[in-house]
């Protein structure tokens, strides 16, 4: 910058190029040029600057280069040092990317915790390296013979504990499909149509009505005896044809008994046809029976998909069917000189 005075006046001033300034007086004034000098607040800021720069610290170790630090104080056998390198490498959240090294490090961990005798702890850290990576694979080597030794029990109580999950996961499902499968079976019974029109009770027996057949068996079983009965008396009593006086009273009566309970016989027999025609179903669908469940069950324990070919106990033996507990048989009896029906009622 150049301050100017000419001829007495003061000018003002005038941009130039360069660093230097000038003063100048023409007509005889003296003139000066200087350079700028850096300042003391310069100063300052350059050497905080250069100093900041100076104490910057280096870039912070990588995990690996932490994790490879850590191995090699475990190698040296100072265990105590090198648990708190793995555990700030582990928790409270895995600083590792690659799962080889997850897993050493917790193998490591875990055998420094058990030769400081935490065995908890050591337990806890070999489990999870053996989960992250079964193929793991120690020798003493590298380890202690009780290290070695420790490793191998656990290894093998997580082998039968992880066979004992798979074999019970198995078996749920398994047991899942043959439920599934014996829910969806059932029996289709086809019933005999004909059978509707059999006395004593035989539609309502095939309907699955027992009350009503044990009903209808009784009354025309009792009334078809009581009918036969007479019939077959007087047939006897009177081979002949003929009927004494004195006993004509007596065998209108009989007579008369004979043919109402013939006629109440026919009627309960109408009756028990109509209500088993009303209630008959030509297919009837119906659960398994306990028995037959069984034998299901056992035969897709043979079959399914993971059987492991053992064989279920037998299944117990069925009990005999029972017998009912009332029964009315009607058998046609003959004899040279007379014929007759025989009638027989278990109960």
């Amino acid at each position: 910058t150049t301050w100017g005075i000419e001829r007495g006046h003061l000018g003002w001033p005038r941009r130039q190029s360069g660093r230097s300034t000038t003063w100048g007086i023409e007509r005889g004034t003296r003139q000066t040029s200087w350079a700028p000098r850096p300042g003391p607040l310069r100063l300052a800021l350059l050497l905080a600057v250069v100093g900041l720069v100076s104490h910057v610290p280096a870039a912070a170790a990588s995990p690996s280069k932490e994790f490879d630090d850590a191995r090699a104080v475990f190698r040296t056998g100072r265990y105590k040092d090198a648990i708190p390198k793995l555990t700030g490498l582990l928790y409270p959240q895995s600083r590792l990317s690659e799962s080889t090294e997850l897993a050493e490090a917790h193998l490591l961990l875990g055998v420094a915790y058990y030769e400081t005798g935490d065995r908890g702890a050591a337990d806890r850290e070999l489990e999870a390296a053996l989960a992250l990576d079964p193929t793991l694979e120690i020798s003493t080597a590298t380890f202690s013979r009780g290290a070695v030794a420790f490793f191998e029990e656990k290894r093998g109580e997580l082998d039968r504990k992880g066979r004992e999950e798979e074999a019970r996961l198995e078996r749920a499902r398994r047991q899942q499909l043959k439920k599934r499968i014996t829910e969806s079976a059932f029996v289709l019974e086809k019933r005999n149509y004909l059978i509707n029109f059999v006395p004593f009770g035989a539609g309502q027996f095939q309907n699955g009505e027992r009350g009503k057949a044990i009903f209808f068996a009784v009354t025309e079983g009792s009334l078809g005896t009581v009918s036969l009965g007479l019939f077959a008396y007087q047939l006897l009593r009177y081979s002949n044809g003929r009927v004494p006086v004195e006993e004509v009273e007596a065998t209108r009566n009989l007579q008369i008994a004979q043919i109402t309970s013939g006629a109440l016989f026919f009627g309960f027999m109408a009756w028990g046809i109509i209500d088993s025609l009303a209630h008959y179903e030509h297919t009837v669908r119906r659960e398994l029976d306990p028995a037959t469940l069984h034998i299901i069950d056992e035969y897709l324990d043979e079959t399914l998909p993971g059987a492991r070919g053992t064989r279920r106990p037998p299944p117990p033996p069925r009990p005999a069917p029972r017998p009912p507990k009332s029964s009315l048989r009607l058998a046609p009896t003959l004899a040279p000189d007379s014929a007759g029906v025989s009638v027989t009622w278990e109960f």
